[in-house]
């Protein structure tokens, strides 16, 4: 299937794009008639034969969160822009494969809570985890459903 933008972050004129086809991608919007693709992210431990596929991202402070489909969830340092970089990747299934098809789970939305310190992730067959992002660099799973 033809690859797809997915969920989105912004600050001020920089907006982060998931595309379900390989990358995380910072695009400049200070000219809205011309937007620029910056930089670009794509887990650097990825694993061999597996999709890459970002679904969707949240921002807090220079941190990008982001649901790495049937790979679990990215923590992002978007500090410098230009150089996104891998903080934490927690990866509860441990993909691996060409399909999430049989996959043991999926990561799709994510929302915050409790001011910030609570990062709920849906995905899967109706699953929900729920990490504990106090220490924004180490997301703690708390607990499922």
């Amino acid at each position: 299937y033809p690859p797809n933008a997915r969920g989105m972050a912004l600050h001020d004129t920089l907006l982060y794009l998931a595309f379900d086809a390989g990358a995380v991608r910072v695009i400049s919007i200070a000219d809205p008639a011309a937007p620029v693709e910056l930089a670009h992210y794509m887990n650097p431990q990825h694993p061999p034969l597996t999709n890459i596929a970002y679904n969707n991202l949240l921002l807090l402070g220079d941190r990008l969160y982001a649901t790495y489909d049937y790979c679990g969830l990215e923590v992002i340092d978007v500090s410098d822009p230009l150089a996104p970089a891998q903080v934490a990747w927690l990866n509860p299934w441990n993909c691996f494969g060409l399909s999430w098809f049989g996959s043991d789970g999926h990561a799709n939305e994510l929302v915050t809570t409790r001011n910030d310190s609570l990062l709920v992730v849906s995905g899967a067959d109706s699953e929900v985890l729920v990490y504990d992002i106090t220490d924004r660099d180490d997301p703690q799973l708390k607990g499922g459903h």
